[in-house]
């Protein structure tokens, strides 16, 4: 600093202007350092979280119980072990018809229906009832209705005197038998014809009555096999021609699941003859069956990159609907070692999560998180393991779940 005002001194000859501000300059940096100071000790961090009484995860999923709990209970435990597990590829499917399965059904002849109201989705029987056709009565005189009427009534007129004079002539013996006996049962034919073209009249006119139904031929609708009605394109009360569309009925006692593979993974399973058909949302191994491969007409989709492989299940409880989604498991051949438990053994928490309970000690039970990969065969493939022969309780899981969140007795 010296220097510096030497300096100054030799430059500028004033050398009293610089002793008079030098000590303004240092009351200046003291006064600023301790406003850092003091601004340094007004500084407080806060912590993002505060968490109140922590407790590790570990304590919250311990479970001890009686020996006589264990009982009432029903435990069993296993132990973890690696095991050779094949190879298989999850892929999501689709139930569909069965192709030649779903059947029109059309009136045989024009008449009127009669019956209860058909929807979709209603369940027939083969041989069941679904509606009752009332056949229009044969126009053969070409006739209107009324005009028919009119010339029945006309032709039985004519018919009855005719037989009213046989009969007085047969009294006084001037006809035969023969010939009376012969205008009667025309008398009988004019009559018939009279009472058709009336019911043909009162069915054209909605207007029918208990007379008119002897004469009025009666055709049962029934259902051709069973299944699910599909579509219906004609109610009760409708006159409707022959050939005519009813309904559509579709057999789901045998349906068929497409799967679409992606063309990189269609050559490790394109020699699959079965598949394992599990409904989405289901727990591990539950609702699980078993579909046969089935040779289809070829369909892909090209946008995705995917073969559609079907393959054939029972469905006689149906319990899986046309259009529903489901899993698919099929075997990629090959097998790979991994650390498996019984499926029988996870648990599912509220959120989806997996748990196991593991034997930790004598009488005591620890949830412990595992992450499944895949159900091969009733065994479950941890992606996350727990340690080799680790006791792990495979019946009875669900009730010590339930024990520990108070559902359990």
């Amino acid at each position: 600093m010296i220097h510096h005002a030497n300096t100054l001194k030799n430059k500028t000859g004033h050398n009293y202007l610089l002793l008079a501000t030098l000590p303004l300059f240092v009351i200046g940096v003291f006064l600023l350092s301790g406003c850092d100071h003091a601004s340094t000790k007004l500084t407080v961090k806060t912590a993002p979280a505060v968490v109140d009484n922590p407790v590790k995860e570990s304590q919250l999923t311990t479970i001890t119980l009686t020996s006589q709990a264990e009982k009432r209970l029903g435990l069993k435990t296993t132990t973890t072990q690696n095991q050779s597990i094949g190879r298989t590829l999850t892929q999501h499917g689709e139930i569909v018809a069965v192709p030649g399965l779903t059947v029109s059904v059309t009136a045989p002849v024009t008449g009127k229906l009669h019956g209860s109201k058909l929807v979709s989705g209603r369940r027939v029987s083969k041989g069941q009832t679904v509606f009752t056709l009332m056949a229009l009565p044969n126009d053969t005189s070409g006739l209107g209705a009324d005009e028919e009427v009119a010339v029945r009534q006309k032709q039985l007129a004519v018919v009855q005197a005719k037989v009213d004079r046989f009969t007085e002539l047969n009294k006084d013996k001037t006809t035969s038998d023969r010939l009376l006996q012969e205008a009667q049962a025309e008398l009988k034919n004019a009559q018939a014809a009279l009472e058709a073209s009336q019911a043909r009249q009162h069915f054209l006119t909605d207007k029918l009555t208990a007379a008119d139904k002897p004469h009025l031929s009666v055709i049962d609708i029934e259902a051709p096999l069973s299944g699910v009605i599909q579509t219906v394109s004609a109610t009760p009360s409708q006159l409707v021609s022959g050939g005519a569309p009813l309904f559509n009925v579709t057999s789901l006692g045998t349906v068929w699941v497409r799967v679409p593979v992606y063309a990189g993974d269609l050559s490790s399973v394109s020699g699959v003859q079965t598949a394992r058909i599990q409904p989405l949302g289901e727990n591990i191994d539950a609702g699980v069956r078993m579909a046969k491969a089935v040779a289809a007409p070829p369909t892909a989709n090209p946008q995705a990159i995917s073969t559609d492989l079907f393959f054939a299940m029972s469905n006689t409880d149906s319990a899986f609907q046309v259009g529903q989604k489901v899993s698919v498991t099929l075997s990629r051949g090959g097998s790979q070692s991994g650390l498996t438990i019984p499926a029988s053994a996870v648990v599912y928490d509220i959120e989806g999560g997996t748990w196991v309970y593991e034997l930790t000690q004598p009488h005591t039970y620890t949830r412990r998180r595992v992450l499944v990969s895949r159900v091969v065969e009733g065994s479950a493939v941890l992606v996350k393991p727990l340690p080799t022969n680790a006791k792990i309780v495979y019946v009875g899981a669900a009730e010590l779940f339930g024990t520990e969140f108070g559902a359990g007795k």
